[in-house]
């Protein structure tokens, strides 16, 4: 059997695009209370990530923090493509689904026309513009 990747879809097509990428653990159903709102202004599409909820759990290849960023992306790009018509969108992602919808985007920036991180998980520094905020740690 291929692999899969569970997608839940809400709203009406023909509106604008956002992708919901859950935590680590998670599920893109975690995210139900989000949709309804969302789906007034989006068509709302959330993801499973390759290994969690209901999506395909293949083996994992990787030794690298490097091989495991770039497997991570092979699969949210072959999901993309797979989706058709998916070719310009706002992505979201919540905490691991932050750092993979960062990395994501800085690899397939034409793609992303706006990116919301909600707690991401991964920052290894502090980002310039931040010095006045004393309670972030890295």
């Amino acid at each position: 059997m291929e692999n899969h990747v569970t997608t839940i879809l809400v709203g009406d097509p023909s509106l604008p695009k956002l992708v919901l990428v859950h935590g680590y653990g998670g599920s893109g159903v975690l995210m139900y209370r989000l949709f309804k709102d969302l789906s007034l202004s989006f068509r709302v599409i959330a993801i499973d990530i390759l290994g969690m909820g209901s999506s395909s759990r293949p083996p994992f290849p990787c030794e690298t923090a490097e091989e495991s960023d770039l497997y991570c992306m092979v699969f949210m790009e072959k999901w993309r493509v797979a989706m058709k018509d998916l070719d310009y969108f706002v992505l979201v992602g919540h905490s691991y689904g932050g750092y993979l919808a960062g990395t994501y985007a800085s690899h397939y920036p034409q793609f992303i026309k706006k990116l919301i991180l909600l707690s991401p998980l991964g920052l290894k520094f502090k980002p310039e513009g931040c010095e006045g905020i004393e309670n972030m740690r890295f």
